[in-house]
């Protein structure tokens, strides 16, 4: 009979991830979704009341919870466990297997812990592991009026398959964003290109290259060196 229930319900969850997906008619889809995500909706919102782990894994720790200022936890362990998981905190599948790790120590809101699974905020039960073997057991009175809103489709813990979490994602990221006060007038110097006039080419004053008369330096005439012509003396020669 056990299996007969578990078999529609895996069914349901499967069309409900599907759905979850995306359609292109988001309006269409969001419908759809409700539809096909209600009653896997309801059995994991009642599951989520309950925390029953039987764990197996090296470890000593001890903890207990009396709504979250109310809490505490010290020591390790590192176990596998199997049952009831407890609370989701957000929209998966309640898997009644898993691993349990946490290290460390809390107190109320100080904790210097590492690890653990998700506490409702006002989940009351308490932890043991000795060595090899341990449970961790709680009752999440959040979670029972999260169910019981649920049928009027009001999901207080945000846990429900089939919502536009897209949509509201980006309201959400819309509103964290801090309006940037733009500073007056600072207007981003949109880096004008310096107007690259046109370097106007000025013709580069081809002056005109002053044809320096060379300077003709006159030669200098150097005056010819007026050899006197060897006045050779005529020979006299003697009348006959």
């Amino acid at each position: 009979m056990k299996k007969n229930r578990i078999v529609p319900i895996i069914l349901l969850a499967a069309l409900c991830t599907l759905a979850q997906l995306g359609s292109p008619v988001r309006a269409e889809a969001g419908v759809f979704k409700s539809i096909v995500c209600y009653i896997p909706n309801r059995v994991f919102d009642l599951v989520d009341i309950f925390r029953v782990r039987l764990r197996v894994g090296p470890g000593i720790s001890v903890g207990v919870r009396a709504t979250r200022p109310l809490s505490a936890f010290v020591g390790f362990h590192s176990s596998a466990f199997i049952g009831l998981p407890g609370p989701r905190g957000k929209a998966k599948l309640p898997l009644p297997v898993g691993f349990d790790l946490r290290s460390g120590a809390q107190a109320s809101f100080a904790d210097v812990s590492a690890g653990g699974p998700y506490y409702g905020p006002l989940e009351v039960g308490g932890e043991l592991q000795l060595f090899f073997v341990g449970a961790n057991v709680g009752v999440g009175v959040w979670e029972i009026v999260d169910f019981i809103t649920g049928f009027v489709f009001i999901d207080l813990q945000d846990d429900d398959f089939g919502k536009d979490r897209k949509k509201d994602d980006a309201k959400d990221d819309e509103a964290d964003e801090p309006e940037v006060d733009a500073p007056e007038a600072d207007a981003p110097e949109a880096d004008v290109p310096e107007a690259d006039e046109p370097e106007a080419d000025e013709p580069e004053a081809d002056e005109p290259e002053a044809d320096e008369p060379e300077a003709d330096e006159p030669e200098a005439d150097e005056p010819e060196a007026d050899e006197p012509e060897a006045d050779e003396p005529e020979a006299d020669e003697p009348e006959a």
